[in-house]
């Protein structure tokens, strides 16, 4: 996506992507649901199954191929070589705030229910449930309301490093919090905020890169997350063994390490119009 769209255009094709993302993580555990309620487990997977192959159908035809060169021509009409991929300080900081975000995530997705039922003494299936709904719902308008706005406004130095700095807040009252329903709202809040910086980190590692490059740097980005799914849900059960109010302090202390660094070393990604 980051190819076909001008690169003054990258963060708002990034958000709207994003935003779509988060959106379907809310709105899928829903319909899912509804599904299985009205139509048993195994109509709710069949329809499913109907969906992702109508949907499968409509890119075919309705996404225009990419136009691919084999090799790019100078002047002479001589093949010109791609440039070998030099990674900087700024795509490697982009790639580790990936990482990061995908981390908290599956983080909190592992050590939500646990940290629910230490709460509440008894089952907490329903209000997981809303957690995780309400934390869909605010991960989307993260994307489209705080990152439309605000990040467009600001420079990118200075509002990572102050959403690093309340996203730390966030999980420090995730520790903190002594009811379900305080808990719930920590945890939505959190989810808004590291939401919002999505667009923003893909932005960073798109436009440090140059054009051509832009598929192995997401390629890298990737990889970063998919080390992150296991480190998530690693640190929740290292944490859920001893204290996951402590796993919520230490997530809170990282992120502000992380605000320090991004305040100090990021630097604001070239666009050419």
């Amino acid at each position: 996506m980051s190819v076909s769209v001008p690169d003054a255009k990258v963060r708002d094709g990034l958000n709207a992507v994003s935003g779509a993302q988060y959106l379907g993580s809310a709105i899928g555990p829903a319909v899912g649901a509804a599904m299985a309620i009205a139509f048993s487990y195994r109509g709710a997977i069949f329809a499913s199954g109907l969906l992702i192959a109508a949907v499968a159908t409509a890119v075919i035809f309705l996404v225009p191929a990419d136009k691919v060169r084999k090799k790019e021509l100078d002047l002479s009409g001589a093949a010109i070589a791609l440039a070998p991929f030099k990674p900087t300080l700024q795509f490697a900081l982009g790639v580790l705030l990936f990482f990061a975000l995908f981390a908290l995530t599956t983080f909190r997705s592992v050590a939500t229910p646990i940290a629910l039922k230490d709460i509440a003494g008894a089952s907490v299936t329903e209000v997981t449930g809303i957690a995780f709904t309400l934390g869909g719902i605010a991960s989307a308008l993260g994307v489209w309301a705080l990152s439309t706005s605000l990040f467009r406004r600001w420079r990118l130095r200075d509002i990572l490093a102050v959403t690093c700095v309340l996203t730390a807040l966030a999980h420090l009252l995730l520790a903190l919090a002594g009811s379900v329903w305080l808990f719930v709202l920590a945890f939505t809040l959190a989810s808004f905020l590291n939401a919002s910086m999505m667009p923003a980190t893909n932005t960073m590692i798109a436009l440090n890169v140059s054009r051509e490059r832009r598929g192995t740097a997401f390629g890298i980005g990737s990889a970063a997350q998919a080390v992150a799914f296991m480190v998530g849900p690693m640190g929740a059960a290292m944490f859920a063994k001893f204290s996951l109010k402590a796993g919520f302090v230490t997530v809170g202390v990282l992120m502000l390490a992380l605000a320090a660094l991004v305040a100090f070393a990021v630097r604001e990604p070239p666009v050419e119009k």
